[in-house]
Parts: structure tokens; C-alpha cells; sequence
């Protein structure tokens, strides 16, 4: 399945008459624009190539990124940067709300099928934290404020980097993610907070678990352990 941003690439009229009907709001994007006619010029050879548009953000079902990923993660770098006037410390801590508005600002570049509404959504949650993360990690190293970002909320922000409760926190969830046993990645679910590490130790199996073991341990839902 493959859904282009403002037109769909493949398709006769009939079917972009239907993309139009299903995109009610955004039928101007979902229009595709005819090349204009020229004097001794057919409707069979235009005399310029219109250029295709960029391809819009698609979800394969058992995909967690957007397909193909430059333009959404760009966009919504552009979203971040232009709407960041609140300190919010991270991106859990933008209030729905402002996550709502700030979607809304995402889906007038692209668009989508409905079934896949939740998806995108969700997928622009994700891309949305890993991207804020990633621009104030530069932010910090480089301790200089960038121009989207206010005095007021600067001030604020390395008020917030500079504690020590913050501090604390960064460098646990840093361990965490580079904790990796026998190759088997670095995700924490059931075992929250602690290391790879501490769970060995604390995992009674009357014998050292090995890599799989441990990997289960701490994968299942605590209802299951």
C-alpha cells in the first residue's frame, strides 16, 4: 500500500475522484495538478515535465517507522522548532492538547488513508519523542541556544539540565538503553529501571541464566512472570 503526499502517483480519474471524496477537507491536496498547455503543444507531450511530488508517510503493519521516513521527521522537526514558545522538558511533557494542534499542523503536508489514522498517529508520537530528544542532546553539547528557542525558555531549560535529580535521570536512562546481554538489544520492559546486571543476580533459576533466559525474564508482562 502505497499513498503519495498531495496526489496518488498510480490511478485513473475514477480512482483519484474517490482518493478526493475519502480526503474530503484536504481535496485540494489530493487534486492532482495538470501541466499547462502551451501553443503548438498536445495534451499527449506537455511541453514541460511537472515534477513529482515527495511521497507521503505510509505505516506497513508490522513496520514502527514512517515509509519513506526524510520528509515526516523533517516536518516534524519543523514542527517542534517553530511551535516550542513553553518549556516542556521533554515530549512527555507536552500536554495533549498541544499534541493535538501540533498533529494537525503534520497532516496538512500529508495524508492518508483512515484505516491507517491511528497508526500515523501513534508512529508521530514515537517520532516526535525520539526527534525532540535528539535536538536537545545536540542543544546541550553544543550549550549554545538556537534562534527557535526564547530567552524565557532557555533560562528554564538549563535550569532543568543542570539539576541533579535531571542529571540523575539521564544517565540512568542512558545506562539503560547501552545495557545489552549476548547481543540481545537494549530494551527494558519488565525490569523498568534496573539493568541487564541487576537482574541476573536477582533471577533464581539454581544456575546462571543464560542470554535467552534473562532476555525473557525481563520481555514479559509482569502478569506472566
Amino acid at each position: 500500500m502505497k499513498v503519495n503526499q498531495h496526489k496518488i502517483a498510480s490511478g485513473d480519474d475514477h480512482q483519484r475522484g474517490l482518493i478526493k471524496n475519502i480526503f474530503g477537507r484536504r481535496s485540494k491536496k489530493a487534486t492532482v495538478s495538470r501541466p499547462a498547455r502551451t501553443e503548438g503543444t498536445s495534451s499527449s507531450q506537455p511541453a514541460t515535465q511537472s515534477q513529482p511530488s515527495p511521497p507521503i508517510p505510509t505505516h506497513a503493519a508490522s513496520s514502527p517507522q514512517f515509509h519513506p521516513s526524510k520528509d515526516p521527521t523533517h516536518k516534524i522537526r519543523d514542527i517542534i522548532q517553530s511551535r516550542y514558545d513553553v518549556f516542556y522538558i521533554s515530549w512527555k511533557k507536552v500536554p495533549k492538547e498541544v499534541r493535538d494542534i501540533w498533529f494537525t499542523e503534520f497532516e496538512k503536508d500529508f495524508c492518508w488513508l483512515p484505516q491507517h489514522n491511528d497508526k500515523i498517529r501513534k508512529n508521530f508520537e514515537k517520532r516526535s519523542s525520539t526527534r525532540m530528544r535528539d535536538m536537545f542532546t545536540n542543544i546541550r553539547k553544543s550549550g549554545q541556544r538556537p534562534l527557535w528557542i526564547g530567552e524565557g525558555v532557555w533560562a528554564e531549560l538549563s535550569s532543568a539540565w543542570g539539576s541533579l535529580d535531571y542529571t540523575k535521570r539521564r544517565d540512568q536512562n542512558r545506562h539503560n538503553r547501552a545495557s545489552d546481554v549476548g547481543g540481545l538489544g537494549s530494551f527494558l520492559h519488565t525490569g523498568g529501571s534496573v539493568p541487564h546486571t541487576e537482574h541476573r543476580k536477582s533471577l533464581v533459576l539454581g544456575k546462571e541464566p543464560t542470554p535467552v533466559e534473562l532476555h525473557s525474564h525481563t520481555h514479559k508482562r509482569q502478569e506472566d512472570q
